[in-house]
């Protein structure tokens, strides 16, 4: 998604602003409207509809035709989410430059701008209506200039809200993990070297209570079978999953001494 204006700087005027509006051209629901705008609750963080095309760049020639284009960058399809500050100075200082330069020397400018779309930037509101959407962290902008002696100079930019925008996503202090989040943090209780030793704390029989019995060394170098009597014990296993006949005469009892949920290699919290 990108968009393009042409500036004539030799015939710059100026117009009135007006309130932001659907595009009748496309569905509302290919859209991003009003409702992802505005102040985030609990973040003091404001997200503004920040122009791809700047209001004032199509702002030029005869008034009435001025006045028209100047409208023209007030429909959403024209609109992109950024934090306030990011709007109003970082991106806003950025337009500011590529409008005064093309004044100032009254050259003519094409300008394209949009924003920088990855799979994995972040949904925000969720809880919206029409939400959630996709935030872009970056946008990118390229300014083509030609000069009185008719050459041409191009310059792009690349300008990000990563530390700006990053506050909407930040967690509230009461996030509880899932139960597939806590397993990254979780280890046997016995697991020699793991807590009973770093704590140098004595659990008794606690341990046999545990719902790790099996723990997957972090490097993949083998797993580890808990063992009410003998604690743990590595075990290998053969291409069935299965631990190998060696390992079973050692343990004869070895499904049988582990928690229904463990018979099979699995664990859980």
């Amino acid at each position: 998604m990108w968009t393009a204006v042409n500036i004539d700087g030799s015939k710059v005027l100026s117009t009135k602003s007006r309130s932001w509006r659907r595009d009748d051209r496309l569905p509302a629901s290919e859209q991003t409207l009003a409702d992802i705008y505005g102040k985030v609750p609990g973040k003091g963080v404001q997200i503004d509809r920040g122009h791809l095309v700047r209001r004032l760049d199509p702002v030029w020639g005869d008034q009435d035709v001025a006045d028209r284009a100047g409208d023209d960058t007030f429909h959403y399809t024209n609109a992109a989410p950024q934090e306030h500050v990011y709007n109003s100075e970082i991106w806003g200082n950025l337009e500011d430059f590529v409008l005064a330069r093309a004044d100032k020397k009254a050259q003519r400018v094409s300008v394209m701008a949009g924003p920088i779309l990855r799979p994995d930037d972040d949904f925000f509101g969720k809880t919206l209506p029409g939400g959630p959407w996709q935030v872009p962290w970056s946008f990118w902008k390229v300014a083509v200039f030609k000069r009185e002696d008719k050459t041409v100079s191009v310059t792009g930019f690349v300008v990000e809200q990563t530390a700006n925008i990053a506050l909407i996503f930040e967690s509230t202090r009461y996030n509880p993990y899932t139960v597939e989040q806590a397993r990254v943090y979780q280890r046997p209780v016995h697991q020699p070297g793991a807590l009973r030793r770093r704590g140098n704390r004595q659990y008794g029989k606690q341990p046999s209570a545990d719902h790790l019995a099996c723990h997957r060394r972090r490097a993949g170098c083998g797993a580890f079978l808990y063992h009410r009597d003998r604690g743990c014990c590595r075990i290998t296993r053969n291409a069935d999953g299965r631990p190998d006949r060696q390992d079973r005469e050692h343990h004869p009892a070895w499904r049988h001494d582990l928690p229904s949920d463990h018979r099979g290699g699995t664990s859980a919290v």
